[in-house]
């Protein structure tokens, strides 16, 4: 935006005081009257110091090496179930993880996986390498365990010992992206009730509860055929699908779980059931973040283009005055 404003060499009312005077010299004079009104009024308009006034906004680009990002993943059973994108949960949910380290990519990154036992794989790092290769080589549990329960739960103690170890400086954020289908193989009510992640919500910067799946489930492709220990029963169909007895086993997506694991935790929960959550998730978080535009303001002097115009008209009135001379 563009505005014309005037920061004068002379005051206001002092210029235009001796500019009258000389304007009733010059019409007593009745010489040149209308080169030398014109003279003044130049004078008048160079002693305001016209300017004109460009704003604009100052974008600052935004600085992701703020973000110290932790990946929390549900590699249980009911992961492998194939229900998006004609892909398992855990495959989708990787390629998000691909996604949001590429957007953040000066960001600081750590992982913590948990079935029946938390792990973390890797400590807060910056080598995005190292942290590409780990979820390309993470897998679902051994289905040995299938029989174990399996909570949401699992991951809290290590979580909470990694927020609250001090952050890395004053602007640090961290940022925790939880990610399951929120299924859960246990009837325990402790099980069921995520209020012990309140007492760290308040350690958490940002970040969401990333729901994988669809309410009405689908089966389970095991690599291969696993027997449980000490027998011959067989876990697994010809086609290499989890059986639930002797049916072919169906995991069912739980959002509720995950919406009352999100509040618990302060941060929001969805159901990434498009490719533009995520987008949209990096995207809030990046204008959540990125430093307010601020205002600059460009003077550009125009007093010197009408400096042109008065030498013309001093040229004129010297011209006349050697000719009348």
């Amino acid at each position: 935006m563009k505005e014309l404003i005037f920061k004068p060499f002379i005051p206001q009312t002092i210029m235009l005081v001796l500019c009258l005077i000389m304007l009733i010299v010059v019409l007593i004079n009745r010489k040149s009257v209308i080169n030398r009104i014109l003279i003044i009024v130049i004078l008048y308009i160079i002693s305001q110091r016209p300017m004109l006034l460009t704003k604009s906004k100052d974008s600052t680009v935004f600085d992701s090496s703020m973000f110290d990002i932790t990946f929390v993943i549900d590699r249980t059973i009911s992961m492998n179930a194939i229900d998006v994108n004609n892909d398992t949960r855990l495959n989708a949910a990787k390629k998000d993880c691909y996604k949001i380290i590429k957007s953040f990519k000066d960001a600081y990154f750590n992982i913590l996986v948990f079935d029946k036992n938390p792990e973390i794989l890797y400590p807060l790092t910056k080598e995005l390498d190292i942290i590409d290769a780990l979820i390309n080589d993470m897998d679902v549990v051994n289905p040995n365990y299938i029989n174990n329960q399996v909570s949401l739960n699992v991951p809290y103690e290590e979580l909470k010992n990694y927020l609250e170890t001090p952050k890395r400086n004053d602007e640090a954020k961290k940022i925790v992206f939880f990610i399951s289908d929120g299924e859960i193989n246990s009837s325990d009510t402790i099980d069921l009730d995520f209020s012990q992640y309140r007492s760290i919500a308040h350690l958490i910067d940002n970040g969401a509860v990333l729901g994988y799946g669809t309410e009405n489930g689908a089966k389970m492709l095991i690599k291969q055929q696993i027997l449980q220990r000490n027998s011959n029963i067989v876990y697994v169909d010809k086609n290499g699908y989890l059986l639930d007895g002797t049916q072919t086993a169906i995991s069912k997506y739980n959002g509720n779980n995950l919406k009352k694991l999100a509040d618990n935790m302060k941060i929001q929960y969805l159901h990434v059931d498009n490719q533009s959550v995520i987008d949209n998730l990096i995207n809030n978080l990046v204008d959540e973040y990125k430093p307010s535009d601020n205002e600059k303001e460009l003077e550009k002097d125009l007093y010197y283009y009408f400096s042109y115009v008065l030498l013309f008209l001093l040229y004129v009135e010297l011209f006349n005055y050697k000719r009348s001379a």
